[in-house]
């Protein structure tokens, strides 16, 4: 009578074993009880692990996933082209007291500071319209000029 309860308790020992890595505990439980519990226990150790394996196939999903979104704005960001500066070349590096302006694309060349502040007073600027910064190489909003703009 021991052995027949032994036998079943530790075929539920190894049907929890199975279902922890992802197999099934039914199908275990019968198997534990129809051959052995520690064959069965022998062979859920030797099996892969379920669990362990979609974890890792959704980990490498989600990181193929990101590096498609990365390359897909890297892309997206070669394509971005910054507004021309027309026929005038960009203002030269150290050049602070000229700013190169550009207001709705259209490039309206280098003024003095004291000009674009004229502009902005009487309306033909705005703090949303665009200078180019030589430190960054970039175009950016005459809000963010530390002359023009001081915070």
């Amino acid at each position: 009578m021991w052995i027949f309860i032994c036998w079943i308790i530790f075929s539920f020992c190894v049907a929890f074993l199975a279902d922890k890595r992802g197999r099934s505990f039914v199908g275990f439980l019968f198997l534990a009880m129809l051959i052995s519990p520690l064959i069965a226990g022998i062979i859920v150790l030797c099996v892969e692990d379920l669990r362990a394996a979609k974890e890792r196939s959704k980990t490498d999903y989600l990181l193929q996933m990101q590096m498609r979104a990365q390359q897909q704005q890297l892309e997206e960001l070669r394509k971005i082209k910054m507004p021309s500066s027309g026929s005038r070349p960009l203002p030269p590096i150290g050049a602070r007291d000229m700013i190169n302006i550009s207001k709705g694309g259209e490039d309206l060349g280098q003024h003095s500071v004291a000009d674009v502040k004229r502009m902005l007073d009487d309306g033909r600027l705005t703090l949303e319209d665009y200078y180019f910064d030589t430190t960054c190489n970039e175009w950016l909003k005459l809000a963010g000029h530390p002359t023009l703009n001081p915070i």
